[in-house]
């Protein structure tokens, strides 16, 4: 089972996560939504709409999956968004700037491989 949860956002919401403004996601606490977002998904993937499919998409790490039983709704942890400061050429990226920009490489299973400078191509570690 994969480990990435992919969802689609309107155009404001999918703003507010790139830019950190927004750290949880909800969902309806519906039979649907329970079948889709297990406490086993690591990764959820974003898009704003239904865009191009090669588009790349938003990528955040899940913190957490909260249940609320009280307000019936499935709750979606996000960490925020990190700097990296690339060590070869010196400059900062955004996660948001490096999925963009190519900085993201994804292996064919869909998992991410590794992150680079999409200015000088150096190693940056993973997410």
């Amino acid at each position: 089972m994969s480990d990435i949860l992919v969802l689609h956002l309107k155009g404001v919401y999918y703003d507010q996560i790139a830019c950190g403004a927004k750290t949880v996601e909800y969902r309806d606490m519906t039979p649907y939504w329970l079948a889709r977002i297990t406490k086993d998904k690591r990764w959820v993937y974003f898009y704003k709409g239904y865009p191009p499919k090669d588009t790349p998409p938003l990528i955040r790490k899940i913190k957490g999956i909260v249940i609320n039983t009280a307000t019936e709704q499935i709750n979606i942890l996000l960490e925020k968004p990190t700097l990296r400061k690339c060590h070869k050429c010196g400059k900062e990226w955004s996660d948001y700037d490096l999925m963009v920009k190519g900085g993201v490489k994804i292996r064919a299973d869909g998992d991410i491989e590794k992150l680079v400078c999409p200015k000088c191509g150096a190693d940056l570690g993973h997410f």
